[in-house]
């Protein structure tokens, strides 16, 4: 079957789906080629969270102390809390 044999009106039926689904997923790809991720920074002492651009020289505007990247501050958290697991573990296990 070719799509000689159909009317325009059938043609247009089947190609505007494709279309549309086209146009929205170059919109997709754009949108994520172009989307740019905020950073964030929070303070170890009073655990606030900052946009680091909004922050001037990377410092807590409460404390003036210098800020730590988020993904940083919860991978030091997540570690402290497996070594707490970890030695209490260890306690038990004795």
């Amino acid at each position: 079957m070719g799509l000689e044999n159909l009317s325009e009106n059938e043609k247009l039926f089947i190609g505007l789906p494709f279309l549309i689904i086209g146009i929205f997923l170059l919109g997709m790809f754009l949108k994520t080629k172009y989307e740019k991720e905020v950073e964030v920074s929070k303070c170890p002492i009073c655990k606030e969270s900052y946009e680091y651009a909004k922050l001037v020289d990377g410092l807590c505007p409460k404390c003036k102390i210098k800020t730590i990247d988020m993904n940083v501050y919860y991978n030091i958290k997540k570690n402290k809390y497996i070594q707490i697991y970890e030695n209490l573990l260890k306690k038990i296990n004795k």
